[in-house]
């Protein structure tokens, strides 16, 4: 975020109809606003104001404009975005939550699309202080959408700009399309699924790491990402796949799993890649030409449907739900209680899907990120083999017909519990005592991330704690952002204003908050506030500080917000628009 007045400031931190006109916001509605203003700590309340046409309107295009206390509103009528008489413009979600907002501005200012594309908050004085940036955009047009998104798209429709606060679906139907540069996430949030620019589909686990690919050649081998895919057909690989290929369908197993960063925020334009699925219930990633790169290879199938589910399985299935095509990352159980048993093929996972303990016709696997770092190895394969936990809490690896090949030897432990934990697999009596353990190698799950590097750019994955430091401000964070984390504090408090806040936060921290602050309605995880999905979020890369000021968050229209707005760039920190507390190295 940019200055304060005379200085405009660039919407764009997060990027990501029918024509209607103007709308006048309703005596519900002006309840609303006033509503959700209060709600969200601002000083200036809204109340109704004059309209410039009819009502029901979630577009404003070029030549329209809303003036003080007029807004837009979705089609659905979830969500609204009103430009408040202090010159801030907020969206907001029926609930009167707040999703986004363009920070501080100046009373009386007036929302507009210019002839030239450009979405502007124009004080009376005629400074712009907010823009989306977008000039150059022919027939734009600004559109809140009904999943909480507010975008600028231009004559063919296609965002050129978006505030990214819309909930990802987790399901593609038949006919349809996903862009390059757009998602799909389980309704859990921790899976995504991404159409690369670069012509690669790639499916993402709960710490943002490849678990499969369309292309495994260009993930596993580093590919130049201007190299288009090889067409494919969905070829099987991995032991989940081997499993699933029994069922007579068409698995695609996980690619390796190479670090990868999030989906681009950034907003797709003209021709590039895309997956469709077609009628006939092909899914298909095509060129910016429209070649094909992959496809599933599967025959016609009506009313299909592409589902990425809460176990990181990504599923074609027909109307019937009749799986026609997977790619075979389901993630198994992460405990095995007295009784239970993990057949050949099948595995106990960890919630991240980096640690594995897997059962095969081999014999038995613990795997970190696909390697193994301990096992136990049949003197023959034996397709029936098998891990049970037997009441008496013997862990025992044995076939069919009952022959033993191993045991943990701790039976008249009635109730004990098999489970994985950041050290390895451990097995766990009632009382909580250690019958058995197998441990994961010192330093296996931090080897690819254990350097701080100089670079914040670098950094393109979750850390662990050894890779942070303590601030003298007491905030912990990455490294490479320290120093100037202490500056901007010092600087801060050189001018009245005494900042504090958290930073680092571990996978299993942000897969608790995501837990406590998201749910699941009609298969759109909802979050309150927004949640990063695990393995995505800032703070885990120790790139993020959620500020505070006397021990609370910040909040819109403090003196620690408007501090933040115009000095946190220069240390190289911008804003989450929607989370005033939440400030981050590239806005996320």
């Amino acid at each position: 975020m940019g200055g304060a007045r005379g200085a405009a400031r660039r919407g764009g931190v997060i990027m990501r109809g029918s024509r209607r006109a103007v709308r006048r916001p309703g005596a519900a509605w002006a309840r609303f606003v006033v509503v959700a203003a209060c709600a969200a700590g601002m000083t200036t309340l809204v109340g109704t104001g004059p309209a410039l046409a009819a009502a029901d309107d979630d577009t404003l295009s070029v030549g329209e404009h809303l003036d003080p206390t007029q807004s837009l509103v979705s089609a659905d009528g979830g969500e609204v975005l009103v430009v408040q008489r202090s010159g801030v413009l907020g969206l907001y979600e029926v609930g009167g939550d707040l999703r986004w907002t363009s920070g501080p501005g100046e009373p009386g200012s007036v929302l507009r699309v210019t002839a030239q594309g450009d979405v502007q908050l124009v004080a009376p004085d005629g400074d712009v202080g907010w823009r989306t940036g977008t000039t150059g955009t022919r027939g734009a047009h600004l559109v809140v959408e009904d999943d909480g998104d507010l975008q600028v798209r231009d004559a063919h429709g296609t965002v050129v700009w978006s505030t990214g606060t819309g909930a990802l679906p987790s399901m593609l139907t038949s006919g349809s399309t996903l862009a390059a540069g757009a998602a799909l996430a389980s309704p859990d949030g921790r899976h995504t699924l991404v159409v690369g620019q670069d012509g690669v589909l790639r499916l993402l686990g709960p710490d943002a790491r490849i678990r499969w690919s369309s292309d495994p050649d260009a993930d596993a081998a580093g590919t130049s990402p201007d190299q288009a895919a090889p067409a494919a057909g969905g070829t099987a690989a991995g032991d989940a796949a081997s499993a699933a290929a029994a069922d007579d369908e068409h698995p695609a197993g996980p690619s390796a799993k190479d670090p990868a960063p999030p989906p681009s925020p950034s907003a797709v334009s003209g021709a590039a890649p895309r997956l469709d699925l077609t009628e006939t219930g092909v899914l298909e990633l095509r060129s910016a030409s429209g070649a094909v790169l992959w496809r599933t290879g599967t025959g016609v199938h009506q009313d299909a449907t592409l589902e990425l589910r809460d176990d990181g399985d990504l599923v074609l299935a027909d109307d019937a739900g009749k799986r026609l095509w997977h790619t075979g990352t389901a993630l198994g159980p992460a405990a095995l209680d007295a009784g239970a048993t993990v057949k050949a093929g099948h595995a106990l996972d960890s919630s991240d899907g980096r640690l594995s303990l897997r059962v095969d016709p081999d014999g038995l696997r613990l795997e970190v990120d696909g390697t193994a770092v301990w096992a136990v190895i049949a003197a023959a394969p034996d397709a029936s083999m098998r891990l049970q936990l037997r009441k008496n809490g013997d862990l025992v690896l044995r076939d069919a017909a009952g022959a033993v090949y191993w045991t943990s030897e701790s039976p008249g432990n009635p109730g004990a519990v098999l489970a994985l934990d950041v050290g390895g697999a451990v097995l766990r009596a009632a009382n909580g005592e250690e019958l058995w353990r197998a441990d994961v190698p010192e330093g296996a799950l931090d080897a690819l991330s254990a350097t701080a590097p100089a670079d914040c750019a670098d950094v393109v994955g979750p850390v662990p704690e050894s890779a942070t430091v303590l601030t003298h401000a007491g905030i912990r964070v990455n490294g490479c952002l320290a120093e100037q984390v202490d500056a901007l504090v010092a600087a801060a408090h050189a001018d009245g204003i005494d900042l504090g806040g958290w930073g680092w936060r571990s996978n299993a921290q942000q897969q608790a908050l995501r837990a406590r602050n998201c749910s699941v309605v009609d298969g759109v995880a909802h979050c309150r506030p927004m949640t990063a999905t695990p393995g995505t979020s800032r703070h885990e890369r120790g790139l993020a500080i959620d500020f505070t000021q006397d021990g609370s968050v910040v909040r819109a229209g403090s003196s620690a917000w408007t501090w933040l707005v115009r000095n946190a760039a220069a240390y190289g920190l911008r804003n989450l628009p929607g989370e005033p507390w939440h400030w981050s190295v590239d806005g996320w």
